[in-house]
């Protein structure tokens, strides 16, 4: 069930969780920190079960970061890149 406030909360984990990697300079290295971090989070949690397997934990991160970024506009388009819709 959707929740706002669970959300919200979500939403402020990832943030936390990249400007936390400000000392990675590349945005890949960011990337990777930033799931490294919040895989812990979501083991670390009460509500996890311990039943899913790794690599389907790490895709499930992944997606809702992804998401989350684009949302958020955190990642800037690479240089001389030209979008469809532009």
């Amino acid at each position: 069930m959707y929740s706002p406030l669970k959300t919200e909360a979500v939403m402020y984990k990832i943030k936390e969780c990249f400007l936390a990697t400000s000392q990675y300079g590349d945005s890949i290295s960011r990337f990777y920190e930033t799931r490294s971090k919040l895989i812990k989070v979501v083991k670390n949690s009460k509500n996890y079960k311990n039943n899913l397997p790794f690599d389907r934990l790490e895709y499930c991160v992944e997606l809702i970061m992804i998401d989350a970024f684009f949302q958020c506009k955190i990642f800037k388009k690479p240089g001389g890149v030209v979008c469809a819709a532009e």
